[in-house]
């Protein structure tokens, strides 16, 4: 563990070295709670609600006047995943998408919007699968063993924000 945070420092630094300067606090606002939640939700399944409301306040931040458009996207997104989530419940039988993602993905429209949510969702739910595949390849694991997607949209979140939504 002490290795992944020794790596993560040094890529920090040196991205932060290498990025231009106005996107260097950002990118810290949005990536250093993203990390904290990854790690957290591998280990307890749990995403704190500090991160998430850490990343809601961070991106009304970064698109400060941009009007009342983040605060809806945040809105939409929020009830249609929590909508989303209630529904793939009922139908499932089990709690398929947890709370704590989506009020993940809730905030994290304030840094992508709500149409690069759909981007995130996308990338995400792709990792969690070959994740998942691999998994199962390694240890024999079971394809309906819970894993924590925290991680996966925090990976999705971060790439849309960085290179833009690809839906």
């Amino acid at each position: 563990m002490a290795a992944i945070f020794g790596f993560l420092g040094l890529y920090i630094g040196a991205w932060t070295l290498a990025c231009p300067q106005p996107l260097v606090w950002p990118a810290l606002m949005l990536g250093l709670p993203l990390i904290w939640l990854s790690v957290v939700d591998v280990d307890r399944f749990v995403i704190p609600d500090l991160a998430s409301v850490w990343i809601l306040l961070g991106g009304i931040w970064w698109q400060f006047g941009h009007g009342w458009g983040v605060v809806l996207d945040v809105l939409l997104v929020f009830l249609l995943v929590f909508l989303f989530s209630i529904l793939a419940k009922k139908w499932m039988g089990k709690t398929a998408l947890g709370f704590g993602d989506v009020k993940l993905l809730g905030a994290s429209a304030a840094w992508v919007g709500a149409l690069g949510i759909s981007s995130a969702v996308l990338l995400a739910s792709v990792a969690g699968i070959i994740f998942t595949v691999m998994m199962w390849g390694i240890r024999r694991r079971r394809f309906d063993a819970p894993i924590p997607f925290g991680p996966f949209i925090a990976m999705g979140v971060w790439a849309v924000w960085l290179f833009g939504p690809i839906l």
